[in-house]
C-alpha cells in the first residue's frame, strides 16, 4: 500500500500498520469522539478484562491508536466498512468523526486522511468525498478522502 504514495508524493513513505479485520468502526474513535453520537454508548472507564470484547466501543483505539499518538505521522489510510454495511446512513456521520477525532488527539492539524471501503457506493455517490469510484466482483468501492490534494489510487 506505500508504493503508491512513494510514486505519488515522490518521497519515503514509512507505514505503521495497525489492523483487525471484521471490525466496526465505534472501537476505533476515542472515548472523547464517541461522545459526540448519541446512539453510542462507550464502557465504563474499569471494564473487566473478561467482558472485553473487539466490538466494543473505543476498545481498539485504547489498544492500538492511542499508544502511537506523538509518532510524526504525515497521513492515514483507512480501509474499512464492510462490518457497518447495514447502518450506512450512520456510518456516513461516524466516518467524518473518526476523522475529526484523529486530527483532534494527534494535534498536527488537517492531515490527509485516504480511504478505501466497501460500504455501498450510494452512501458517497455525489458527495465532495468520493473521488474515484468503481466495481469488482464482490461490489462496489469508493476511493475518497477528507482534504484537497493529490488522490491516491490505493488498491
Amino acid at each position: 500500500m506505500g508504493s503508491t504514495p512513494n510514486k505519488v508524493l515522490g518521497v519515503p513513505i514509512g507505514l505503521i500498520q495497525t489492523s483487525w479485520g471484521g471490525t466496526r468502526i465505534e472501537p476505533w474513535i476515542s472515548r472523547n469522539g464517541v461522545s459526540a453520537f448519541n446512539w453510542i454508548t462507550a464502557p465504563a472507564s474499569e471494564v473487566e478484562t473478561d467482558n472485553i470484547s473487539k466490538d466494543l466501543p473505543t476498545v481498539i483505539y485504547n489498544a492500538m491508536i492511542n499508544p502511537l499518538i506523538g509518532f510524526g505521522i504525515r497521513g492515514v489510510i483507512w480501509y474499512q466498512g464492510e462490518a457497518n454495511r447495514s447502518e450506512p446512513e450512520r456510518y456516513r456521520e461516524l466516518l467524518p468523526g473518526l476523522v475529526e477525532d484523529w486530527r483532534s488527539v494527534w494535534g498536527s492539524g488537517d492531515f490527509p486522511f485516504y480511504l478505501r471501503s466497501d460500504c455501498p457506493l450510494s452512501l458517497w455517490e455525489g458527495t465532495k468525498f468520493c473521488i474515484y469510484q468503481g466495481s469488482t466482483a464482490s461490489g462496489f468501492f469508493c476511493y475518497f478522502k477528507f482534504r484537497n490534494g493529490i488522490s491516491l489510487g490505493c488498491r
